[in-house]
């Protein structure tokens, strides 16, 4: 591909997100409708590790990072937003893919914590690899759904770093789990 397709790609996007913030911040304020409050919702996702946790913030030193675009199914694609993330009629947004597309993302890195108190722990090595989807949050309004705002939804992360986990994950009550070094480890 060259470089003025991806280019072109990209203000395309760029400019639609653009016009939705625009537009939906003008429908979104007249016709806003609250949310309602919903206690059949899971609890907070914790698995009862209780892994320490270095204090934020956090430093990510040499940092490598990839991306790779997949095509993907669009009905699975909404499936899995209506399965994970549009689980009540109480939330103000529902969220729909706007591709087609996923985004591998394989990143690498040195992690530590620009605290004061932890700073001195040292560096922990971290290596994660995740699936992307580009979602829009579409604004329930009294005339109905409306574009509000785009938001990238990570369904699949993998990490191989139990601190990773418990800093970055399971803080938000996202309920990840590592994968064993030894299951990364070719030679086994």
């Amino acid at each position: 591909m060259n470089k003025d397709m991806g280019r072109r790609s990209f203000l395309k996007l760029a400019g639609g997100a653009v016009g939705i913030s625009a537009l939906s911040y003008y429908l979104g304020t007249t016709n806003r409708v609250e949310p309602k409050l919903d206690n059949s919702l899971p609890e907070y996702a914790d698995n009862g590790l209780g892994f320490p946790v270095f204090r934020g913030p956090y430093l990510q030193k040499d940092a490598r990072l990839a991306a790779f675009f997949f095509k993907a199914n669009s009905e699975s694609l909404t499936a899995l937003c209506d399965r994970s993330l549009n689980v009540s009629e109480a939330f103000a947004y529902k969220y729909v893919p706007l591709t087609s597309s996923v985004m591998l993302v394989f990143a690498d890195m040195l992690v530590s914590s620009r605290d004061e108190r932890d700073k001195e722990v040292g560096l922990i090595p971290e290596t994660e690899v995740s699936f992307w989807v580009l979602t829009v949050a579409m604004q329930k309004t009294q005339g109905g759904l409306v574009p509000h705002h785009l938001a990238w939804f990570l369904p699949y992360l993998l990490v191989d770093e139990g601190n990773a986990i418990a800093t970055g994950r399971e803080v938000f009550g996202f309920n990840k789990l590592a994968i064993p070094k030894t299951c990364t480890d070719p030679k086994t």
